[in-house]
């Protein structure tokens, strides 16, 4: 039987206790508010409009990801005499990690947490398989055929610009995200881990964003 720890608050801090229970397992985040009011902030969000919170969270860290590669490749390009910002293009990004890649995330990671209550290093190796290996190219087509069409106006992507993009985009995937999600998985809890992995997405969006403009302007239409 799992015993219920309390938070209790002083005069100095404010009780900011998110309790989640998958299976009898209980998640409790506590945050003074002298030390950590961004976070005790972040918290209360978390428990009164949770889909909401990890929505503009991820919908800023994706458009900011692709706001810093149009800035990083301008910068680089020898004939790029004016740097231009594509708002439209990073409000696509912002879009997609909003309404797309945030609700997706916060169902999945509660899913997998009832799934594999254990602690152990099995329970871990088979979220992070099932993460990366079932889930994460669902996401990662969608995701593509959204921006796409985003793009050009509901036209989707050619099923051949897919099937040459998604294989390379998986294998670059996997290397950054089998072991950062099993870090994220292991020692964040559950409220916070769409948090911990946006903080990865950062620099995710960033490759995603130079990846994709290949693509973006192979896929322009010729009869314009």
């Amino acid at each position: 039987m799992s015993s219920t720890l309390c938070c209790v608050a002083r005069t100095t801090s404010i009780r900011c206790s998110i309790r989640i229970s998958h299976r009898h397992r209980y998640y409790y985040v506590s945050t003074k508010k002298t030390s950590q009011p961004a976070l005790a902030w972040y918290s209360k969000r978390l428990e009164t409009h949770p889909l909401l919170t990890k929505g503009v969270t991820s919908g800023l860290i994706a458009g900011a990801g692709d706001f810093l590669c149009q800035m990083i490749v301008q910068q680089n390009d020898a004939s790029t005499a004016t740097i231009r910002w594509d708002h439209f293009r990073t409000g696509r990004f912002a879009f997609l990690g909003a309404a797309l890649v945030a609700p997706a995330c916060h169902y999945w990671y509660a899913a997998l947490a009832s799934w594999f209550t254990a602690p152990t290093t099995i329970a871990l190796v088979q979220r992070v398989a099932l993460d990366q290996f079932v889930f994460t190219p669902g996401i990662l087509v969608s995701w593509l055929t959204c921006l796409w069409a985003l793009e050009h106006e509901g036209r989707p992507p050619k099923l051949s610009t897919l099937t040459e993009s998604v294989p390379g985009l998986l294998v670059s995937n996997w290397m950054l995200w089998i072991p950062a999600q099993s870090i994220n998985f292991r020692f964040t809890p559950v409220p916070y881990q769409v948090l911990g992995s946006n903080v990865i997405s950062l620099v995710w969006n960033t490759y995603l964003s130079y990846r994709t403009r290949r693509q973006t302007r192979e896929n322009e239409p010729t009869n314009k």
